[in-house]
């Protein structure tokens, strides 16, 4: 946990930016006296495992990795980095001397917003884990490159010293939070910066760590979070002699967006059934009016596994194998489909024992609308029939993600873009008839949900317009359901937003977007027994944007429900 170079770091990165000696990790983790010692391992996407003895940096299989070790007294010290990610590091520290001691493995983000990088969490098993004494521990770790400066901790577990020390600021899902100050040397220079941490109120050497989370409460406790991410790494260190300990990482999943990296034992790659067949030839785009496109699996390409178990495709059908909620596998169109000539989208599939909601994409990425609580124990036509915002859009991406926890699976034979005048047919997964928009209209510069248009659901147990409120149902933390407002609102000349609404048994979050999906702000903490107004009085930054959806999400765990009644802008 050192956090100082030596006396002269500066002037060394300094000569080496004048030489060109190229620096590739100048950590706080890092002295004056290792920098010359530290090493780029050659080549991008290196394919076998790396053992190292000696400080250095590299990618292993696009997992980005490094080993440092302090030159005051630690030997045989070891590292080595498997192909899928897991890792094993071991060291002893004589006594009478400093030491310090890392290994560290994950991803390097070239300075994104981790809101630009999208959802991230880490899954890990340390087996052997031991830690030894003094200030050993496993964390996952990194800097956010803004003012402030941040260096950030979420501890999992640790020896005899259980870090930072002193009192709590707060928790947040099973962790203490943290905010200190240090005076030194740090990535940038030298000088003050901030560490956040969040540190287990019960140590563990294995589970799931969900870190956008960590970042969101962070952010939203002391702000900062949203500034540029440098990296997030999985590290194991050691620090102060006497002291030696060995780590045993047997199993490491890193997802981001829609990235994984890793897995028990294996890098997630497509089957190889995903690969489309060469004579299928893209559809025509967009389909002519009166037309159909139908599309199976064999006319798309694999993009992404957000945690599904298994999956394959046979005779142009997905099958898909679930072990949990909210796990997804997505698929590239061959050719985006336009839906300025579509009236619906029909898709076919069985889902026996389990609800399966299917996303669509736009060619950025960015989730355009859902069909939810798809399920059937046959094949079955689901069908979406499109608003006239939503046929605003072109569809390059689908995914396919489950709904309901435990293990179940679903079948998904095509997907058929209607082309208006078609029938649509099948059953009515659209939003309730009072979500759509009435002629836009911004007078007054206060909404009812009769006002807006259903955007997607995500996790919300149900949901309904009623009276101009929305009546909202959850049954878990971090579930919400967006809509989009009838037009944009500049926030310029906008002083407050005011909320109109009850939640009278857990904290319900209003999340406000702009154009592209991007979350510009949030009013946290709202929670009342009768309809109450929640107030954000906007900063002059804020005012730079322009909401075009509002999001409503619970914070607290459990089942509750909430009533939206007007957001207002003033």
């Amino acid at each position: 946990m050192k956090k100082e170079l030596k006396k002269f770091a500066i002037i060394l990165l300094s000569f080496a930016l004048v030489t060109g000696f190229a620096l590739t990790s100048c950590d706080s983790d890092l002295e004056m006296g290792d920098l010359g010692q530290l090493n780029e391992d050659s080549g991008f996407g290196v394919t076998q495992n790396v053992t190292t003895t000696s400080n250095r940096t590299g990618t292993t299989n696009g997992w980005d990795w490094e080993y440092w070790q302090s030159d005051r007294g630690v030997s045989n010290g070891t590292m080595t980095v498997n192909t899928n990610g897991t890792f094993s590091a071991s060291w002893n520290a004589s006594s009478g001397t400093r030491g310090n001691f890392l290994a560290r493995v994950g991803k390097r983000f070239n300075n994104q917003s981790h809101t630009q990088v999208g959802q991230i969490t880490i899954t890990y098993t340390a087996n052997n884990f031991n830690p030894g004494n003094r200030n050993n521990y496993l964390s996952v770790y990194g800097w956010v490159m803004g003012s402030p400066l941040i260096e950030y901790y979420i501890v999992e577990s640790w020896g005899d010293f259980r870090p930072p020390g002193g009192s709590a600021a707060g928790t947040f899902n099973g962790y203490d939070l943290y905010r200190t100050t240090v005076n030194g040397p740090h990535v940038q220079g030298s000088g003050n910066f901030t560490q956040y941490w969040a540190v287990r109120q019960s140590k563990r050497t294995s589970g799931t760590i969900d870190v956008t989370a960590i970042f969101n409460e962070w952010n939203r406790r002391w702000g900062g979070m949203n500034s540029n991410l440098r990296e997030v790494m999985l590290k194991l260190e050691g620090w102060e002699a006497p002291s030696n300990g060995t780590y045993n990482v047997t199993a490491y999943t890193l997802r981001y967006g829609n990235t994984t990296l890793g897995g028990s034992g294996t890098t997630t790659t497509p089957p190889a059934n995903n690969n489309p067949p060469s004579n299928n030839n893209p559809p025509a785009n967009p389909p002519a009016s009166g037309s159909d496109t139908r599309l199976t699996f064999s006319n798309m390409n694999f993009q992404s596994n957000q945690g599904v178990s298994s999956y394959s495709v046979s005779n142009g059908s997905l099958n898909v194998n679930y072990g949990g909620q909210f796990r997804e596998v997505r698929y590239n169109l061959q050719n985006a489909v336009n839906l300025a000539n579509c009236s619906a989208i029909v898709v076919n599939g069985a889902s026996a024992n389990g609800q399966t909601a299917i996303k669509f994409y736009n060619s950025s990425g960015t989730e355009l609308f859902v069909m939810w609580n798809n399920r059937s124990s046959s094949a079955t036509d689901w069908t979406k029939t499109l608003s006239s915002a939503e046929r605003n859009n072109t569809v390059a991406r689908i995914g396919i993600m489950s709904q309901d926890t435990g293990s179940y699976s679903a079948t998904i034979n095509s997907v058929t873009f209607r082309g208006a005048g078609s029938s649509s047919g099948g059953g009515n997964t659209t939003p309730p008839s009072n979500n759509n928009p009435p002629p836009n209209n911004n007078s007054g510069s206060t909404f009812t949900f009769s006002q807006m248009s259903f955007q997607s659901n995500q996790g919300v147990s149900s949901y309904s317009v009623s009276n101009g409120a929305l009546n909202v149902n959850y049954g878990g933390q971090f579930r919400e359901v967006r809509y989009n407002l009838p037009s944009g609102v500049n926030l310029s000349s906008i002083n407050q937003i005011v909320v109109n609404g009850t939640s009278a048994n857990g904290q319900t979050a209003i999340k406000f977007y702009n154009s592209s999906g991007t979350e510009v702000f949030v009013m946290w903490n709202n929670r009342s027994s009768s309809a109450t107004n929640w107030t954000k009085t906007l900063s002059s930054s804020e005012k730079n944007n322009t909401i075009t959806r509002i999001g409503i999400m619970s914070q607290d765990t459990g089942s509750y429900s909430a009533t939206i009644n007007s957001v207002s802008f003033r």
